[in-house]
Protein backbone atom coordinates (compact mmCIF):
# COMPACT_ATOMS: atom_id res chain seq x y z
CA UNK A 1 0.00 0.00 0.00
CA UNK A 2 2.76 2.50 0.91
CA UNK A 3 4.30 1.64 -2.25
CA UNK A 4 1.34 2.34 -4.34
CA UNK A 5 1.00 5.96 -1.90
CA UNK A 6 4.14 7.25 -3.68
CA UNK A 7 2.29 7.58 -6.63
CA UNK A 8 0.81 10.39 -5.14
CA UNK A 9 3.68 11.76 -3.88
CA UNK A 10 5.55 11.80 -6.95
CA UNK A 11 2.68 13.75 -8.70
CA UNK A 12 1.49 16.59 -6.20
CA UNK A 13 -1.56 18.56 -7.56
CA UNK A 14 -1.83 22.36 -7.33
CA UNK A 15 -3.72 22.85 -4.08
CA UNK A 16 -4.81 20.89 -1.11
CA UNK A 17 -8.13 20.70 -2.36
CA UNK A 18 -6.79 19.27 -5.46
CA UNK A 19 -4.92 16.74 -3.73
CA UNK A 20 -7.67 15.86 -1.52
CA UNK A 21 -9.45 14.57 -4.19
CA UNK A 22 -6.51 12.79 -5.93
CA UNK A 23 -5.99 10.82 -2.44
CA UNK A 24 -9.94 10.63 -2.48
CA UNK A 25 -9.73 9.09 -6.60
CA UNK A 26 -6.33 6.79 -5.32
CA UNK A 27 -8.62 5.18 -2.27
CA UNK A 28 -11.76 4.43 -4.53
CA UNK A 29 -9.35 2.58 -6.74
CA UNK A 30 -7.11 0.69 -4.04
CA UNK A 31 -10.35 -0.30 -2.13
CA UNK A 32 -12.93 -0.96 -5.06
CA UNK A 33 -11.31 -1.69 -8.55
CA UNK A 34 -7.37 -2.69 -7.84
CA UNK A 35 -7.19 -6.97 -7.09
CA UNK A 36 -4.64 -7.48 -4.57
CA UNK A 37 -2.35 -10.66 -4.47
CA UNK A 38 -2.52 -10.91 -0.91
CA UNK A 39 -6.78 -10.66 -0.98
CA UNK A 40 -6.27 -13.87 -3.91
CA UNK A 41 -6.78 -11.40 -6.40
CA UNK A 42 -10.02 -9.68 -4.92
CA UNK A 43 -10.27 -6.26 -3.88
CA UNK A 44 -10.98 -4.74 0.34
CA UNK A 45 -14.35 -3.72 -0.60
CA UNK A 46 -15.43 -7.99 -1.91
CA UNK A 47 -13.71 -9.02 1.54
CA UNK A 48 -14.74 -6.55 3.65
CA UNK A 49 -17.19 -7.23 6.60
CA UNK A 50 -18.05 -5.61 9.45
CA UNK A 51 -16.92 -6.54 12.58
CA UNK A 52 -19.38 -8.30 14.85
CA UNK A 53 -17.58 -6.69 18.08
CA UNK A 54 -19.97 -3.75 19.77
CA UNK A 55 -19.23 -0.31 18.57
CA UNK A 56 -16.85 1.96 20.14
CA UNK A 57 -19.34 4.58 21.53
CA UNK A 58 -18.96 5.58 24.85
CA UNK A 59 -21.18 4.00 26.91
CA UNK A 60 -22.26 5.63 30.12
CA UNK A 61 -22.34 4.19 33.62
CA UNK A 62 -25.98 3.12 35.12
CA UNK A 63 -25.75 3.16 38.89
CA UNK A 64 -28.42 2.12 41.40
CA UNK A 65 -30.35 5.07 43.04
CA UNK A 66 -29.13 5.47 45.78
CA UNK A 67 -25.76 6.34 44.75
CA UNK A 68 -24.61 9.50 44.03
CA UNK A 69 -22.82 10.16 40.58
CA UNK A 70 -20.01 12.26 40.00
CA UNK A 71 -17.23 12.94 36.84
CA UNK A 72 -13.91 13.06 37.51
CA UNK A 73 -11.90 16.35 37.15
CA UNK A 74 -8.81 16.23 34.55
CA UNK A 75 -7.06 16.47 37.40
CA UNK A 76 -8.29 12.75 38.95
CA UNK A 77 -10.88 14.44 41.66
CA UNK A 78 -14.48 14.36 42.89
CA UNK A 79 -16.33 16.63 44.79
CA UNK A 80 -18.03 14.88 47.46
CA UNK A 81 -19.67 16.75 50.32
CA UNK A 82 -17.86 19.94 49.64
CA UNK A 83 -14.48 18.05 49.78
CA UNK A 84 -12.30 17.27 47.09
CA UNK A 85 -11.06 13.74 46.81
CA UNK A 86 -8.37 12.56 44.59
CA UNK A 87 -9.66 8.68 42.98
CA UNK A 88 -7.40 8.60 39.85
CA UNK A 89 -5.95 10.81 36.98
CA UNK A 90 -6.96 7.35 34.67
CA UNK A 91 -10.35 7.77 35.21
CA UNK A 92 -10.25 11.66 34.53
CA UNK A 93 -13.35 12.79 32.34
CA UNK A 94 -15.27 9.48 33.56
CA UNK A 95 -18.28 8.83 36.12
CA UNK A 96 -18.41 6.99 38.87
CA UNK A 97 -21.06 5.48 41.36
CA UNK A 98 -20.55 6.85 45.22
CA UNK A 99 -22.42 5.30 48.08
CA UNK A 100 -22.34 6.26 51.36
CA UNK A 101 -21.51 3.04 53.59
CA UNK A 102 -21.02 5.38 57.10
CA UNK A 103 -21.42 8.73 58.36
CA UNK A 104 -17.72 9.22 56.73
CA UNK A 105 -17.21 5.94 54.08
CA UNK A 106 -18.16 5.85 50.77
CA UNK A 107 -18.02 3.18 48.53
CA UNK A 108 -16.52 4.22 45.02
CA UNK A 109 -17.15 1.69 41.51
CA UNK A 110 -16.25 2.61 37.67
CA UNK A 111 -18.99 0.58 36.14
CA UNK A 112 -18.60 -2.60 37.97
CA UNK A 113 -15.05 -2.45 39.23
CA UNK A 114 -14.66 -1.71 42.80
CA UNK A 115 -12.50 1.15 43.45
CA UNK A 116 -12.61 1.00 47.11
CA UNK A 117 -13.20 3.41 49.80
CA UNK A 118 -13.30 6.96 50.59
CA UNK A 119 -13.26 8.00 54.42
CA UNK A 120 -13.54 11.28 55.51
CA UNK A 121 -12.10 12.26 58.45
CA UNK A 122 -13.55 15.13 60.35
CA UNK A 123 -10.92 17.34 61.55
CA UNK A 124 -11.07 17.26 65.12
CA UNK A 125 -10.79 13.58 65.19
CA UNK A 126 -7.32 13.76 62.34
CA UNK A 127 -5.75 16.40 65.14
CA UNK A 128 -6.64 14.18 68.43
CA UNK A 129 -5.14 11.36 66.85
CA UNK A 130 -8.58 9.53 66.19
CA UNK A 131 -7.77 9.19 62.63
CA UNK A 132 -9.61 6.82 60.17
CA UNK A 133 -9.59 4.42 63.00
CA UNK A 134 -12.28 6.05 65.50
CA UNK A 135 -14.80 4.93 66.04
CA UNK A 136 -18.02 6.40 63.76
CA UNK A 137 -21.74 5.70 63.58
CA UNK A 138 -22.47 3.17 60.94
CA UNK A 139 -26.25 5.35 60.10
CA UNK A 140 -25.64 8.09 57.11
CA UNK A 141 -26.31 11.59 58.66
CA UNK A 142 -24.95 15.34 57.43
CA UNK A 143 -21.26 15.23 57.83
CA UNK A 144 -19.84 17.54 60.84
CA UNK A 145 -19.01 21.11 59.21
CA UNK A 146 -14.80 20.86 59.52
CA UNK A 147 -13.61 17.81 57.89
CA UNK A 148 -10.34 17.13 56.39
CA UNK A 149 -10.26 14.39 53.53
CA UNK A 150 -8.21 11.03 53.96
CA UNK A 151 -5.39 10.62 51.09
CA UNK A 152 -6.83 8.26 47.94
CA UNK A 153 -9.23 5.65 47.95
CA UNK A 154 -8.14 2.55 49.67
CA UNK A 155 -7.97 -0.72 47.36
CA UNK A 156 -10.95 -3.05 46.96
CA UNK A 157 -10.41 -6.08 49.32
CA UNK A 158 -9.85 -8.48 46.66
CA UNK A 159 -6.61 -6.58 45.07
CA UNK A 160 -3.59 -7.51 44.73
CA UNK A 161 -0.68 -5.92 46.75
CA UNK A 162 2.48 -5.13 45.09
CA UNK A 163 5.50 -4.68 47.20
CA UNK A 164 6.86 -1.41 47.09
CA UNK A 165 9.94 -0.87 44.96
CA UNK A 166 11.31 1.47 47.68
CA UNK A 167 11.13 -1.36 50.91
CA UNK A 168 14.45 -3.20 48.51
CA UNK A 169 16.80 -0.39 48.80
CA UNK A 170 15.88 0.29 52.52
CA UNK A 171 17.20 -3.42 53.13
CA UNK A 172 20.44 -2.94 51.54
CA UNK A 173 21.23 0.19 53.62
Amino acid sequence: MHRDLSELECNPEGSRRAQQRACDRWMVEFNEVRPHDALGGKTPAEVYRNSERRSLVPIHPNYPSDWQVRRVSMNGTVSLDDDTVFVSTALAGQLIGLKQEGLLRWRARFFDVDLGTIEIVPLGSAVSGGGANASLPTEPRQPPPERQVSLPVSPPVNAKRCPSPYSQLSAMS
